[in-house]
């Protein structure tokens, strides 16, 4: 090819000899035949057509198709690159499987994705998980069964059981999904946080309840359980100990502000009182010791959590603080040093019976860093008698109102 034609396919768009030497210039057309051949892979399954691999689940065939299968699945691979009686008949029975569970294994590994609500329903339903409506009493475990959630830690059983990484992840996402949408952590200020979020546990308190049952219940043995419970541990931990004080601004009427025994006390007397949600929980953390120890100790971290930051905080606020007194010290530095006269209102005004040794009525204060109760940072000392004075009495004294 000469040079100008060379130029001219760079400037259609076209491949030239040196782009075909390249690989990563091919990286964009593999992607797309990947997703091409998974579309033609998922069409093929919906009609049926160009099957080698029959699966047989509650009396109901699936003709499926072995690359995919194995290409997703360390099950599906064993058995079909062993040599098996399953890889000679093309013919695998499912006999232990759920069959809504098997169908959307498949809708799966043929879309990437799963349907975890009821199969009949319409997809192109928004806000299914909004309609879900707390029960006053548990469920049964049909209703259970049913549910989206308990439907995801049984795809995670099921990804876990066949070797489907994908299909984990998958269900994490979905999740993490669910979380950010009933189960928020985010609000305008730290004091309705808390309550917001134990608000947001309540509504969805029997589905949170059921699903964390089952999945330490039945997914307990499985050594990446807790990447899947912490999800729905963390908004739990969050909250647990304001469970014992749902209404929130009931707990402190009629407590002085700063009267600790009368609020302990009213803590105990509330302890003691009927609580639905904190008492479900206990029962339910009686009958499984592996949710307990996880919620105790994701519990703890939060709380060390929320400490670690509360004393950054404060931190902070004393730099803050400090930093503020010292610009107005040396402001009003500044403004002594304007009239010599002024140096006067740096003099020792301590009384005889403060002075433990020689007059020092002479004496200049000298600016000296202390952290006092009040929060001051910063004062004017005397070096000889300790007597001291503060920034407020020197602003008064000059007439500056703001520094």
């Amino acid at each position: 090819m000469s040079e100008r034609n060379t130029r001219n396919t760079k400037k259609r768009g076209l491949p030239s000899d040196r782009n075909d030497a390249n690989g990563s210039k091919r990286s964009a057309p593999v992607r797309a035949y990947n997703s091409l051949l998974q579309g033609s892979y998922l069409g093929a399954f919906k009609e049926g057509r160009m099957s080698d691999l029959v699966l047989v689940c509650e009396g109901e065939t699936f003709n499926v198709h072995k690359y995919p299968l194995s290409l997703q699945s360390e099950f599906f691979a064993g058995c079909l690159e062993s040599g098996m009686r399953e890889s000679v008949e093309g013919r695998i029975e499912l006999k232990e499987e759920n069959l809504e569970d098997v169908k959307r294994m498949l809708e799966y590994m043929y879309s990437g994705v799963f349907w975890e609500h009821d199969l009949a329903m319409d997809r192109e339903t928004y806000g299914i998980y909004d309609s879900f409506v707390n029960p006053e009493t548990e469920r049964s475990e049909q209703e259970k069964s049913a549910d989206p959630l308990i439907v995801c830690m049984r795809m995670y059983a099921v990804a876990d059981k066949f070797g489907i990484p994908g299909l984990k992840e998958e269900v994490r996402r979905k999740v993490r999904e669910y979380t950010k949408r009933r189960l928020p952590t985010i609000e305008y200020s730290r004091e309705l946080t808390l309550w917001a979020r134990t608000q947001h546990v309540h509504r969805e308190w029997h589905r949170l309840m059921d699903a964390l049952e089952f999945c330490f219940a039945e997914l307990g043995g499985l050594s990446d359980v807790n990447e899947l419970a912490d999800i729905l541990l963390q908004p739990l931990a969050t909250v647990a100990p304001n469970l014992l004080d749902p209404i929130r601004r009931e707990f402190y009427q009629n407590v002085p502000v700063y009267d600790n025994f009368a609020l302990f006390t009213k803590m105990e007397e509330r302890l003691e009182q009927e609580n639905p949600h904190f008492d479900d929980l206990q029962r339910r953390l009686e009958r499984n010791a592996q949710f307990a120890s996880r919620l105790f100790r994701l519990t703890c971290l939060q709380s060390l959590r929320r400490d670690r930051e509360f004393e950054f905080d404060r931190e902070l606020m004393k730099r803050k603080d400090h930093n503020d007194d010292l610009k107005r010290m040396l402001k009003i530095l500044a403004y002594i040093l304007e009239d010599p006269e002024r140096i006067r209102a740096l003099q020792c005004e301590a009384t005889e019976d403060f002075r433990s040794g020689d007059d020092c009525s002479d004496a200049v204060l000298v600016p000296e860093f202390a952290e006092r109760c009040d929060g001051e940072t910063l004062a004017f000392t005397c070096t000889g008698c300790g007597w001291e004075k503060r920034i407020e009495e020197l602003q008064s004294d000059f007439g500056l109102v703001e520094l």
